[in-house]
C-alpha cells in the first residue's frame, strides 16, 4: 500500500516552475549592475575610514600611556562636565556670557539711539540760541550806536542849557538894578527858571557819565 502511494505520487505531473512577470524579464539589470560595480569602492572607503579610526584610537592610547597626567586631566574634565554645577558654570562662561553680550549690545544700541536724539535736540537748541544771541548782539550794537548818538544830543543840549543859563544870569543882573516891586516878583520867577534849568543840566550830565561808563565815548 505504501509502495502504491509512492508510485502514484511519482506519476503525478510536476508543478510548472514560476515565471517572473513580463516586466521583470524585460527590465535590464542596470540597478544590480551599478550596485555590484559600487560595492568594491564602498568596501575600500569603509576600509580607509576603519583604518583611520583605529589608528586614531591607537595614537590616543599611546599618548595616554606615555602621558598619564594628560589622561588624568581628561578624565577629571569629563567627570566635571558630567556634574550639574560645572555644567552650569560652563554655560554661564560660554552661552551665558554670549547672551549677556547680546543683551549688552542691544542696550548699547538703544542708548546710542537715545544719545543721538539728545544730540539732535541739543543741536537744534544750540542753533536757536546762537541765532538769538546774534540778534541780541546786533541789537546791542545798534543800541550802542543809538546810545552814542543820544549822548551827543545830550551834550548839545547841555551846551544849549549853559548858554541859556548865561543869558538868564545876565538878565538877573539887569533886574537887580531896578528897585521896583514888580521887578522883584519877576526876578523870583526868573530865578526859579534858572534853578529848573540847572536841575535838568545835572540830570543830563549824570546820563553822559553813565554812557561813558558803558565804554561809549561821547
Amino acid at each position: 500500500e505504501k509502495k502504491a502511494k509512492n508510485m502514484a505520487e511519482a506519476t503525478e505531473p510536476a508543478p510548472a516552475p514560476l515565471r517572473p512577470p513580463l516586466e521583470s524579464q524585460e527590465r535590464p539589470p542596470t540597478y544590480f549592475q551599478s550596485l555590484q560595480a559600487f560595492l568594491p569602492e564602498l568596501r575600500s572607503r569603509y576600509q580607509v575610514y576603519e583604518d583611520d579610526f583605529f589608528k586614531k584610537i591607537k595614537d590616543e592610547l599611546l599618548i595616554v600611556r606615555e602621558q598619564p597626567t594628560v589622561a588624568c586631566g581628561v578624565a577629571i574634565a569629563a567627570g566635571l562636565l558630567l556634574m550639574r554645577g560645572p555644567r552650569r558654570f560652563l554655560f554661564r562662561q560660554t552661552l551665558g556670557r554670549f547672551r549677556d553680550r547680546e543683551a549688552f549690545f542691544a542696550k548699547a544700541v538703544n542708548e546710542t539711539k537715545e544719545l543721538e536724539q539728545a544730540v539732535r535736540s541739543v543741536k537744534l537748541e544750540t542753533k536757536k540760541l546762537l541765532e538769538r544771541a546774534s540778534f541780541a548782539e546786533q541789537e546791542i550794537r545798534n543800541g550802542r550806536t543809538k546810545l552814542k548818538d543820544t549822548g551827543h544830543q545830550i551834550q548839545s543840549l547841555v551846551k544849549h542849557i549853559n548858554r541859556i543859563e548865561s543869558e538868564v544870569t545876565d538878565f538877573m543882573d539887569e533886574l537887580r538894578e531896578i528897585p521896583d516891586g514888580d521887578v522883584l516878583k519877576l526876578r523870583k520867577e526868573v530865578a526859579s527858571m534858572v534853578a529848573l534849568v540847572r536841575q535838568q543840566r545835572s540830570e543830563l550830565e549824570r546820563e553822559i557819565t553813565e554812557i561813558s561808563e558803558q565804554g561809549i565815548r561821547v
